[in-house]
């Protein structure tokens, strides 16, 4: 993960495929027990995912992914309210 200022690049990849994904985040802090696995967590609107945290793994320190103005136009036209997915690394 690459960072200036407020504005991080992390590369997310999967056995087949990666995605360099750009986005304005501030830090966060997670208990030491929950530290040893990375972790990615979306909000979904419908067919809409949108990362809301990011955890590197080993780290403590991890980010809170600000919220677009493209994702406050999903929040209003979504009435069945978010779910949430959480995807760990290994």
């Amino acid at each position: 993960m690459w960072a200036t200022k407020r504005a991080y690049t992390a590369v997310i990849s999967s056995a087949t495929d990666s995605v360099s994904v750009a986005f304005a985040a501030s830090p966060a802090i997670r208990n030491e027990r929950a530290a040893a696995n990375g972790t990615l967590l979306f909000q979904n609107y419908g067919a809409a995912h949108c990362l809301k945290r990011v955890w590197l793994s080993g780290e403590v320190k991890g980010y809170v992914v600000l919220e677009t103005a493209g994702e406050r136009e999903l929040a209003k036209a979504f009435q069945a309210g978010p779910t949430f997915d959480e995807i760990a690394s290994r």
